[in-house]
């Protein structure tokens, strides 16, 4: 009914009829009481109840509830479903330890310890497990305090796409940084190994233009020969920074095809020891049929010129190189074993990064390249290296090549 601001009242309004003595009906007595107040409570919590269940339902991130006495599910939105893989109707009511997606999880730990010691907490980073797959959430939990309760209300964000961005970042800064340490190792190896060399050219060379008459002919051969082999070293510099440069740049083509790799090896071993001067002799060893393997002949050349040269050039009191060869139809092993300086055990997991020389190379000369060419032929080819060696006993390097890496190449 209307008062006097115009607007309606709710009452409740009972009727008693009264009788007199005689037990006639005399005259009605009415009673009213005024529920406004309570109707309009009733209807602003109806609205308030209606803008939370939108809300809760409707948030881009899971939400849940949990009684801290029970220890059993209130509610859960939509996302938090979808998210955790749980059906609504089934959890609510039921106890947070009958879903799977919650044992023996870093969750489930974190959610115990907010209802059993109604605790409130913001932002837990937590890593979980679903369906396989590696997830990153931040976990928050706030207390609601009831009259005969206390309900956890845990918010969750997903931020494995951040975390994995954020570690993509990191690694590529720390790849960055490698690339500037390697320029800068680069730019001084470079300017000191091409500096010297051609210090000793010039100084041959003017040596030889200015006193070529009174030279003896023996000392002029001499300078000569210093002069091709500086040209030789500055040479080869220059070859394995290409092969760096186009295998980094992925410019060098893997071309595997039929190739006879035991005479492939007769002629390296030729060249190993005629550059070395016949200072060494190798010792070569084949097993199994290798005419008619599988291989990109170039990349293969360069692993096993470069371990051979190795072996050469790090055995210095020792003149004999073994050099095995084993083939079958699944597999090839290349297995080089010197009796030189050997490598540091610490050190021998970073022979394969550019410019790195062990630290009892001492004043043999070298640029840290070879085995990070090996490295990239022998990753190319399927294949493995193996190391075993120990300062003053020698080192042996065993490469395995699969042969069907053409076809998963493919």
């Amino acid at each position: 009914m209307p008062y006097k601001n115009s607007k309606l009242k709710v009452l409740l309004t009972k009727k008693i009829l009264i009788k007199n003595s005689k037990g006639e009906p005399r005259y009605f007595l009415g009673i009213s009481e005024d529920l406004t107040q309570l109707y309009r409570s009733q209807e602003e919590l109806l609205k308030s109840e209606t803008r939370f269940s939108k809300i809760f339902h409707s948030s881009p991130v899971p939400i849940f509830i949990i009684s801290n006495r029970k220890k059993t599910f209130i509610d859960a939105n939509i996302k938090c479903t979808e998210f955790f893989g749980i059906n609504r109707d089934r959890a609510i009511g039921n106890s947070i330890d009958e879903f799977s997606e919650f044992k023996n999880s870093e969750l489930l730990t974190n959610i115990i310890d907010a209802i059993e010691n109604d605790k409130s907490y913001v932002n837990r980073q937590i890593t979980i497990n679903l369906e396989g797959a590696e997830r990153h959430i931040l976990l928050s939990c706030e207390q609601l305090p009831l009259p005969d309760d206390i309900w956890s209300v845990f918010i969750t964000l997903d931020v494995t796409d951040r975390i994995n961005a954020e570690r993509k970042m990191e690694a590529a800064l720390a790849k960055q940084q490698d690339l500037n340490k390697l320029r800068t190792q680069f730019i001084s190896m470079v300017s000191h190994e091409f500096r010297t060399p051609l210090t000793t050219i010039m100084l041959a060379a003017d040596m030889l233009g200015k006193y070529y008459d009174k030279i003896h002919p023996e000392e002029r051969q001499k300078q000569i020969e210093r002069i091709k082999e500086t040209i030789q070293k500055m040479t080869n510099l220059m070859e394995n920074l290409l092969v760096i440069g186009r295998m980094d740049s992925g410019n060098f083509l893997f071309n595997p095809r039929e190739c006879n790799l035991e005479q492939l090896c007769l002629n390296l071993i030729k060249n190993a020891e005629f550059n070395s001067g016949f200072s060494h002799r190798i010792n070569f060893n084949l097993n199994g049929n290798c005419k008619n393997v599988i291989l990109d002949d170039q990349l293969i050349s360069l692993v096993i010129n470069n371990l051979l040269s190795n072996a050469i050039k790090y055995s210095p009191n020792s003149k004999v190189i073994d050099f095995t060869v084993n083939c079958n139809d699944q597999m090839i092993e290349l297995i080089v074993t010197d009796y030189g300086i050997g490598i540091p055990e610490e050190e021998q997991h970073l022979l394969t990064q550019s410019f790195y020389r062990a630290s009892n190379v001492g004043q043999i000369s070298g640029y840290g390249l070879g085995m990070s060419i090996v490295s990239r032929a022998v990753e190319a080819h399927c294949g493995q290296i193996e190391v075993r060696s120990k300062p003053g006993s020698g080192s042996t390097f065993i490469v395995k090549l699969p042969q069907d890496c053409g076809n998963k190449s493919n």
